[in-house]
């Protein structure tokens, strides 16, 4: 600690002068050189690693073993501390590294028990698979060992040594991603926060399912049970853990766009396909790019450093990649319990009955040790973690009186081949082997689109439970036994397509199922609108290269069309003008005003659009006007929920705008009168000038989209440094010039097809990207090309920290060779690692 708080000391006077040059070079010797690396025992073969001008590797070499090696070395040597970090995180032991400030956090993740899904997913591999696991965590040891005395900044900071790598660490990695993916856990939480201030029967207008569906007023019995049952608060212990999930981007802050077009409609008649991966905008981002190759391999792509397996990309023969298909496969149970004879009970179907226990052991930076002690119920574990036998620390909550706790259920199989699958999928000659494997994923719930030069398909995986009552949107009563899982939807039962007859498969996380598909997959769908969009751009033609790249960089908003067709904003929307001329001046003016622009919108979300802007603060207001009434204030955390759920499926406030006309919320709870929906929408007109006015001036020549939507990239301990004490937070905020870069005017919304969203009853901070970029277009004489949105080091002082950003803003993509005539002319020599 004293040595991270010296080199924090030495570079304070050069920051707070904007030297970040001096900076950068104080850790420029531990960037990583591109030179022969020596030899190693475990490798049978020579192995040549070459690099395009990114930095991104192409790893060559004679076998699959040494292949392996190779690339944990590769992966170490662009990304240890990222592996780290995460590593840590999803075996609850982040407190090793950042102090006692994460235990919280930490007893989260050891709650859901990752160690034993971890497990499960390598019982299900194979010894081969296990064999080349091994050797990629002995390539991450060698680079370890070779450069332990020139680790990266995030890492030398925190004076912190990695431990050695393990199988483990890479099935663990696998599952905490996994874990950030899922979905419907963060919604039943929010509900139970709903519950504390309103009733039961609203809470159904907070959660619409789509467009075309009834809200689900068919959850509502559970919601009375619960509010019936709860007198007292026993939520709130979990708001802290979400905050940091959410900055961790573990909070099911993803969705994705991917699609595949026929050959039959294709410019020049070989299929093509698209993909790009929405993830929480970080630095470095989430993927890393790579290309691996041995005789009977050849696949590059995007993955995760400290996984081998290309998750997403192109082997030659076959393109694939994922976008989430919203599955609703956790529910939350609340459970009644009792403390008897110092073991505590829970409640289920009049018995009471012992929870399962298990003793934690935590041990922090500061060298401190706790243990606690987490419950079970058959549902799942007790999360709220309001119960303690001993208080051992002031982070824990008081033991006291406590009825009620919440547990949350989640698929597990004893033996878990999903990793294997993705393997496999790495070798598949065509789309027909590829549905065999990408069908037997279980641990991940997705939308696998893949194509070959010839076909094209769509796949859903995942686990999808099975209820004896309800739909699992809402959290159920754990003591009734009406809720329970019946099984999971058999695997046979998923949805697919295989070379459709319109010439294409594409998903957006929209409901990608008839409204009566006979089985709940999900409840919590995203808005219809980039499916819309990017069938309307394929469905135009020309489907070429280029015209992917155009889809994928498109940023026409949908929504302020629909309004304007709907008659909600156009010169003849007679209910608003009707409100808007009795309304006083000078808002009756500043109303006019601001319809006017946004009737006239054309719905492109350019950098320099004014309408844009003005219609997306007029969003922002709205959605205060309509809600906050109900659960603010902005502190509460009712309205923190609400900001945060709102976005990643289709979202109250959009459906408010849309329809609902007889909503309860446009009803102003704090005055006498009843307000109505376009009484509502008029004031919010008016708002709209006003905030302009304040956060960007009387000059409508400076009311540009790019100037409150913005790229803000920065480094997970960066987006953590709020939780951290004054002195660690005031070290890493003088460093966010080294370590971050941005701002840059952002493009697009949370609707557009080049995502770029933002929480929009928040603020307007971009938080969710297109992380990465690729397109296969079959008929090219080298079809892959792809574009990462950060560089491929996470080291701030290397050339390849931040080139990838620039090109990515750009638009630009980088090629993928896969003939040997064309990877010398991309890829140099970088360094040979030998036996």
């Amino acid at each position: 600690m004293r040595k991270n708080f010296l080199v924090l000391l030495i570079l304070v006077p050069f920051v707070l002068n904007g030297c970040a040059g001096i900076v950068t070079n104080k850790f420029k010797s531990s960037v990583f050189k591109n030179e022969d690396q020596g030899s190693f025992s475990q490798l049978e073969n020579r192995v040549v690693v070459k690099k395009n001008s990114f930095g991104i590797p192409l790893i060559e070499a004679q076998n699959m073993e040494d292949l392996a090696f190779a690339c944990g070395y590769s992966d170490a040597s662009d990304r240890l501390a990222q592996m780290v970090q995460l590593k840590l995180v999803s075996q609850g032991r982040l407190s090793e590294f950042g102090g006692e400030v994460f235990i919280d956090l930490d007893l989260f993740m050891r709650s859901l028990d990752f160690k034993k899904r971890a497990n499960s997913l390598l019982k299900g591999t194979s010894e081969e698979t296990i064999k080349l696991l091994e050797l990629y965590s002995e390539g991450v040891n060698a680079y370890l060992e070779r450069h332990k005395d020139d680790l990266t900044p995030t890492l030398k900071m925190a004076d912190y040594i990695p431990e050695k790598w393990t199988p483990f660490d890479s099935a663990s990695l696998f599952m905490v991603l996994n874990f950030g993916l899922s979905l419907n856990f963060h919604e039943e939480i929010t509900a139970l926060h709903f519950l504390e201030k309103l009733e039961p029967e609203k809470i159904p207008y907070l959660f619409p399912v789509y467009p075309d569906e009834d809200l689900p007023f068919d959850e509502v019995p559970k919601l009375k049970a619960l509010k019936k049952a709860s007198g007292k608060n026993i939520y709130g212990s979990l708001e802290k853990v979400s905050a940091m999930l959410e900055d961790l981007g573990l909070n099911h802050l993803a969705a994705s766009n991917n699609w595949a077009v026929s050959k039959n409609i294709a410019l020049n008649n070989k299929s093509i396909f698209a993909n790009d991966t929405h993830l929480p905008i970080s630095l470095p981002g989430i993927w890393n790019l790579k290309h691996l190759k041995c005789p009977g391999f050849n696949s590059a792509g995007v993955s995760g450093a400290g996984f081998p397996a290309i998750i997403a990309g192109f082997n030659g023969n076959l393109a694939w990649g994922m976008t989430m298909s919203m599955a609703d496969n956790q529910d939350v149970f609340v459970e009644k319990i009792r403390n008897i004879e110092g073991s505590l009970y829970y409640l289920y179907e009049d018995n009471w009955l012992r929870t399962k226990k298990r003793t934690e052991v935590f041990k922090t930076k500061e060298g401190k040790t706790f243990e606690f002690i987490i419950h079970e119920t058959h549902h799942g574990p007790i999360i709220n973690h309001t119960f303690k036998n001993d208080r051992i620390s002031v982070l824990q909550p008081v033991s006291g009186e406590m009825e009620y706790a919440v547990s949350l259920k989640t698929p597990f199989f004893e033996k878990d081949d999903s990793m294997e699958q993705f393997f496999k999928l790495n070798q598949a000659k065509d789309v027909f082997e590829a549905r065999e494997y990408i069908k037997e994923i279980k641990t991940i719930s997705l939308n696998l689109v893949f194509a070959d030069k010839e076909n094209i398909g769509w796949q859903v995986t995942g686990n999808y439970p099975l209820r004896k009552n309800g739909r699992g949107l809402f959290p159920s009563p754990g003591w009734t036994g009406e809720y329970e899982w019946t099984g999971t939807l058999s695997n046979d039962e998923f949805p697919f397509s295989i070379n459709p007859k319109w010439g294409f498969v594409a998903t957006a996380n929209h409901r990608t199922v008839s409204k009566d598909f006979p089985h709940t997959l999900s409840s919590s769908w995203y808005y219809p609108d980039r499916f819309e969009r990017i069938k309307e751009m394929i469905e135009e033609g020309g489907n070429d290269f280029k015209k992917m790249k155009e889809i994928q960089m498109d940023v026409k908003a949908s929504l302020p069309l629909k309004l304007r067709k709907k008659g909600i904003f156009s010169p003849f929307t007679s209910k608003i003008n009707l409100v808007i001329s009795s309304m006083e001046e000078p808002q009756r003016s500043n109303a006019q005003e601001i319809l006017d622009m946004i009737s006239s919108f054309d719905g492109e979300m350019t950098v320099d659009s004014i309408n844009g802007c003005v219609y997306q603060v007029f969003l922002h207001c709205a959605s205060k006007r309509i809600f906050m009434d109900e659960l603010g204030p902005e502190t509460s955390t009712q309205w923190k929920s609400f900001c945060a759920n709102e976005f990643f499926n289709y979202s109250p406030f959009y459906d408010h705008l849309l329809q609902r006309e007889n909503s309860p919320f446009f009803n102003d709870i704090n005055t006498d009168k009843k307000e109505t929906k376009y009484e509502v929408l008029a004031y919010a007109l008016a708002d709209t000038k006003q905030f302009l006015e304040k956060e960007l001036g009387k000059d409508k020549n400076n009311w540009q989209w790019g100037k409150l939507h913005t790229y803000y990239f920065q480094t997970e301990t960066s987006k953590l440094s709020k939780h951290l004490g004054f002195f660690q937070r005031k070290g890493v905020n003088l460093l966010s010039d080294y370590f971050n870069r941005g701002p840059y005017p952002a493009p697009g919304d949370f609707g557009t097809v080049n995502v770029a969203g933002n929480f929009p009853s928040k603020d307007f901070d971009v938080c969710m990207i297109p992380s990465m970029r690729i397109i296969v277009d079959f008929s090219l004489d080298e079809p892959f090309w792809g574009i990462n949105s950060t560089g491929q080091s996470e080291h701030p002082s290397s050339v390849h920290y931040d080139d990838g950003i620039k090109a990515w803003l750009k638009g630009e993509y980088m090629n993928f060779p896969f003939k040997e005539e064309n990877i010398d002319k991309i890829y140099k020599k970088a360094y040979i690692l030998t036996p």
